[in-house]
Order: C-alpha cells, then sequence, then structure tokens
C-alpha cells in the first residue's frame, strides 16, 4: 500500500541518543514494549552511522555528554554529528536540548542558580569552586571542614562519582583542581533522591552518612563512590564514628513504605509528587518546596529529565547538594509510561 503524500503515520518514531552504558539501564525490553503499546518505535542511534541513514525521526530522546567512548577525538566528532543534524532538522522536537548538558555537567551551576536564601528555606550548602592555585589557597585560609570534596564536572567521566570527605586542611593538597568542596551537612542519615520527568516528581529515601558530632576530627581522608550501595558506604564509615546512626530507625521499616501521591501548582503549572515513605515522613516533608526547586532548575535548563538531592538539616533548611542531569529512573513507578507520555505532549506541542 503506497502512503499518501500528506498522510500522518499512526507511529511516531523516537531516536534514542544516550551513552552506550546508560542504553542497557534505560532502553530496556520492558521499555520498549511499553512504547510499542502506546504507538511509539524506539531506535538506538548508532553514531558509527549516519544518522539520515536511520530515520526518518519525529521525536528525539536525547541525553548524550561529553563521555560517548574512550576516543576523546571521536567524542567531539559524534556530538558534532548530532548538532549538524539537528540544525538541518529543525523542526524536529527534542528531549533535552544538546547544549543542556555542558551547563548541568558544571557542578558550580547550581551555586549560580541557588543562592542561599533563608526565606525561602532552600539553597546549596557553602561551596568553593576550585580551579586554580588563588582558589586553592582561599579554601585553604577559609577552612572549616567537614567538606565534601568532588570533581568539578558531574556526569560523564568516571572520576565525577568518586567523592571525599576531608576534616582538616593538611589533606586539602590530595586534590587536583578542578573541583568543588561543598561543607558537610547533617542530614540525620537521610538523602532524598528527587527524580523528575516534566512535571512529575518522584522523591525516594535513601540511607546515607549519620550526622557528624561537632568539633569531630579524623587524620584520613574517607573516600567513597556515590554510584555504590550508601547503605554499605554508611557502614565503612560508621566505624569511625561515635554516635549513633539515625538513619537505621526509619529505614528498619523500610519494607512498610508506601508511595503517596499529590497534586499542586506552582507557577501555573500542575505537578504530582509521589514519594516512597512513611505517612508520617510524607506529611512533614515540604512538598511546596521541593516543587518550587524543580520549577527553578526546568525553567532556567530548559530540560525534562532530571534529578537531584536534597539534604534536610536539623533547622528545616532544604539543601540541594548534586544536580543529576541523567540519573537512573529505574525506581521510578511506571517509568517507562511517563516517558512515552512526556514525548506525546512534546511532539503535539506548539512549540
Amino acid at each position: 500500500m503506497i502512503k499518501e503524500e500528506n498522510e500522518i503515520s499512526s507511529v511516531l518514531r523516537v531516536g534514542i541518543l544516550f551513552n552506550v552504558k546508560k542504553i542497557k539501564n534505560f532502553v530496556t525490553p520492558k521499555f520498549v514494549q511499553v512504547g510499542k503499546e502506546m504507538g511509539f518505535e524506539t531506535k538506538i542511534i548508532d553514531l558509527e552511522k549516519d544518522i539520515e541513514t536511520q530515520g526518518p525521526f519525529d521525536i528525539f530522546l536525547q541525553k548524550t555528554t561529553g563521555d560517548l567512548g574512550d576516543d576523546v577525538t571521536k567524542n567531539e566528532e559524534k556530538l558534532n554529528k548530532i548538532k549538524d543534524y539537528f540544525s538541518k532538522h529543525p523542526h524536529i522536537k527534542v528531549i533535552d536540548p544538546i547544549d543542556s548538558s555542558d551547563k548541568l555537567s558544571d557542578r558550580s551551576y547550581l551555586i549560580k542558580l541557588f543562592a542561599s536564601d533563608h526565606e525561602k528555606g532552600y539553597g546549596t550548602p557553602q561551596t568553593f569552586v576550585v580551579r586554580n592555585e588563588s582558589d586553592f589557597s582561599y579554601l585553604k585560609d577559609n577552612f572549616s571542614g567537614p567538606l565534601v570534596c568532588k570533581k568539578l564536572v558531574a556526569c560523564g567521566p568516571n572520576s565525577s562519582h568518586k567523592l571525599s570527605i576531608v576534616f582538616n586542611k593538611e589533606n586539602i593538597h590530595l586534590f587536583d583542581p578542578p573541583f568543588v568542596a561543598q561543607k558537610f551537612i547533617n542530614h540525620s542519615g537521610i538523602l532524598n533522591k528527587i527524580y523528575v520527568i516534566e512535571n512529575s516528581v518522584h522523591i525516594l529515601l535513601k540511607q546515607s552518612f549519620q550526622n557528624i558530632p561537632k568539633n569531630f576530627d579524623f587524620d584520613q581522608v574517607f573516600e567513597f563512590n556515590s554510584q555504590e550501595s550508601m547503605e554499605k558506604v554508611n557502614k565503612s564509615f560508621a566505624q569511625h564514628m561515635k554516635t549513633e546512626d539515625e538513619s537505621s530507625i526509619i529505614f528498619k521499616e523500610a519494607d512498610k513504605f508506601q508511595v503517596r501521591t499529590e497534586e499542586m501548582m506552582i507557577d501555573d503549572k500542575k505537578y504530582t509528587i509521589s514519594i516512597k515513605s512513611s505517612e508520617k515522613y510524607f506529611e512533614k516533608i515540604d512538598k511546596k518546596r521541593i516543587l518550587e526547586i524543580t520549577n527553578i532548575i526546568q525553567f532556567d535548563s530548559k530540560i525534562e529529565l532530571f534529578g537531584f538531592d536534597l539534604l534536610i538539616d536539623e533547622n528545616n533548611y532544604y539543601h540541594i547538594v548534586d544536580l543529576n542531569y541523567f540519573p537512573g529512573f529505574k525506581d521510578v513507578v511506571e517509568m517507562e509510561k511517563r516517558v512515552f507520555n512526556l514525548l506525546k505532549r512534546k511532539y503535539e506541542s506548539p512549540k
């Protein structure tokens, strides 16, 4: 059967552009099947080939970073190939913008975006951005530990996931610029992992570091990988602590956690926020504050799929400690359906 010139296909073709290591975890058989049931055909783009020959496409799901392989020169060529294709096809809609990764991959972006404002009740912890020797000297002169040190690049290379807790300035020399040194925030061992799919926000509680006593000193640097099990990391860290691990109290009942959902308007935008927790925690956490943070990031960055890490201190101040350009969404309920609904709305929107 020959398709008429103005006939619109009932199936939407989605081009998938991810780093290799993300494809396996995100584009699962379930993801492909749900897409098929919702009227989508997914195609993982092979950047070793001409993108034109792999089309045509109706929309792209794009979350690449500069880390597209081991060959730096080839990485640049691949990124240029993607940008060139999009420039030749401006009518094709893309989630998320190709240049968004540069902005969100820089950990100093959070500092620029959130100037701590106690009236709003949220912001970033005190953070030193160390790019050169002058910054390094300033950090040593103004050191007040403990500090969490991490690479300036937030996503891509494996080194971006390696973090260290430094207790005294004598050990700062172990780090080479560029990096950020962020004030360690006591948060009673609870890390709030926020996952955002457009106007759908999901919060998962993860076990984290117990509180560090005031004036606690430790002459070594505690190193860890943020992609490891935090329960395992915290057990190792707890060997050096002298206080009770408060996080164990709430997580002892983790098997009783339930997903609770609420709808809320922020700046004329309707959000759905879901939290997997105890009922007490759901009632306690300030959902409006979290949605305000989400809205600020979305408005400034123009991205739809992202995540961020949130710590709540004893004064109920909300600290945004990291922004995740492309977190793992596997724990988000009906992730696949939500992503394809986003793609459909994006495709049908006039903008």
